[in-house]
């Protein structure tokens, strides 16, 4: 068992008909003992700010857990390499390095490189790291998205593989179908948008070492922050945000990747702009033992005149039919607070109506702070019953100044998107953490929690989302 997190928390419950969530008050002397540097940026390159990491993804099988993560971010895009950071004892002990092949610090042929996304193949044994390399010389152009393998259980890494040569690709997301029910077993698949508003596919059916030409969506999405689900079955949940609106929409393929079908209305979305913060609304998706998926990104709708943003969440049986959209009871309405980059990860042998969900998020307590009186934090919630009830916020670190975080052309950098993994029970988040400064170098890093954090069965301590608050939209009063 790993180590529960203890709560510094106030928890304001008010009744039925007025509530609206949780106050989250730290404590002064707040220090998690468990959290964990797993990695930190050791280039002093001129491209890049060091020392930064930013964006982590993560995945994890059996006892191995391995996260991917930009490292070295520079200001118009990309970082100076993709580090890596692998555990093979459930969480306990962590060993880390960087990509070979890619970027010039690593005798590779690009600038910066971005958008790390990890993944593992059951059936080939192959650890699959997918990154998109950037060639500022070209006005900031990609030139393609590469693939780096890993044999021996994520411990190295192979030079990469170009997949798609091509300019303006972004948000590659990779995964593999692991479940030995599914007719695609051992599949792999990588997507992808383009500047047109399409969403590209491609598979692999070897670990990584080839893979097809890409499918097409057959309309224009305008999608970006792609994520995949995949359901026992085999079937893919395509999960995107919109580049022109901001609604929410998806895409299915029924058949291992050969053909996309149209694209989804998932939902209308309402998002208010975080001055001075990079914070896409990117959605963030996992899928239960069942096939249930589960969809969260951050949403003003719950808000009067949509002041701020909060988390909601919304899942589906088929990716057909979606349920209402429901607001974690965070903070209260009209709180202040605002919400931004969600993700969600599940205890993938949990099942509905007992899905175990891990909802972690950065937030900023008061939206109208400014300059150094504003602190960024992270935190988290579970559920254990597919999101009907949810534990009171945890905090997971100290919060965090905006001029310890680095700057980019689109706001302060924490990334677009963070990882998040079960194992054997335990839920680990892995989140970028910045601290003061050391002199012009920053102190920004990868950090998890040592040995993850317990999932009770119970639902003690859990608070309540009325069902008549679901869906009522209050940004326009």
């Amino acid at each position: 068992m790993g180590n529960k997190l203890k709560i510094f928390s106030l928890c304001l419950i008010i009744g039925v008909n007025q509530f609206a969530g949780v106050v989250v008050a730290r404590s002064a002397e707040f220090q998690n003992p468990n959290l964990v540097k797993i990695s930190s940026d050791p280039y002093t390159d001129s491209l890049g700010q060091h020392e930064t990491e930013v964006e982590p993804d993560a995945y994890a099988f059996d006892s191995t857990i391995v996260s991917a993560f930009q490292v070295g971010r520079n200001f118009y895009g990309g970082g100076s390499n993709i580090g890596w950071a692998t555990s093979q004892d459930s969480g306990q002990t962590w060993k880390k390095g960087f990509l070979p092949g890619i970027t010039k610090v690593a005798s590779g042929p690009f600038d910066t490189v971005s958008d790390a996304s990890v993944t593992y193949d059951a059936a080939h044994d192959s650890w699959i790291i997918s990154s998109l390399p950037l060639l500022l010389t070209r006005d900031d152009e990609d030139s393609g998205l590469l693939i780096s393998r890993s044999t021996d259980g994520g411990l190295s890494w192979q030079d990469p593989i170009n997949t798609h040569l091509g300019a303006r690709l972004d948000k590659n997301w990779v995964r593999c179908d692991n479940n030995r029910s599914s007719r695609f077993f051992g599949r792999c698949y990588m997507v992808y948008d383009d500047p047109n508003g399409l969403i590209l596919l491609v598979s692999s059916n070897d670990g990584g070492l080839t893979w097809s030409n890409p499918i097409f969506s057959p309309d224009s999405v305008s999608g970006e922050g792609v994520e995949i689900g995949i359901q026992p079955n085999g079937t893919l949940i395509v999960t995107m945000g919109g580049f022109s609106d901001d609604s929410i929409k998806e895409i299915i393929s029924s058949d291992g990747g050969t053909t996309f079908g149209k694209s989804n209305f998932i939902s209308t979305g309402s998002f208010k702009v975080i001055p001075g913060f990079r914070s896409p609304v990117l959605p963030s998706t996992s899928v239960d033992a069942d096939g249930v998926i589960y969809t969260v990104w951050s949403d003003c709708r719950f808000e009067t005149h949509c002041t701020s943003n909060d988390v909601v969440l919304i899942k589906s049986n088929d990716g057909q039919n979606w349920s209402q959209l429901m607001r974690l009871p965070l903070h209260l309405i009209g709180s202040g607070s605002d919400h931004f980059n969600p993700v969600i990860s599940l205890d993938p042998t949990s099942r509905s109506p007992n899905a175990r969900l891990f909802v972690t998020y950065y937030y900023l307590l008061d939206n109208k702070c400014k300059d150094e009186a504003c602190e960024i934090h992270i935190a988290s919630t579970f559920s254990n019953d597919g999101g009907l009830h949810w534990t009171p916020p945890m905090e997971l670190a100290d919060p965090m100044k905006p001029d310890w975080i680095p700057p980019t052309s689109q706001g302060l950098m924490l990334g677009d998107y963070f990882g998040s993994v079960f194992v054997q029970g335990q839920a680990f988040p892995f989140v970028t953490v910045a601290k003061p400064k050391n002199g012009k170098n920053f102190d920004q890093a990868i950090y998890t929690l040592k040995g993850g954090l317990t999932v009770g069965n119970s639902h003690d301590d859990v608070i309540t989302m009325p069902s008549e608050l679901w869906s009522e939209d209050l940004s326009k009063k």
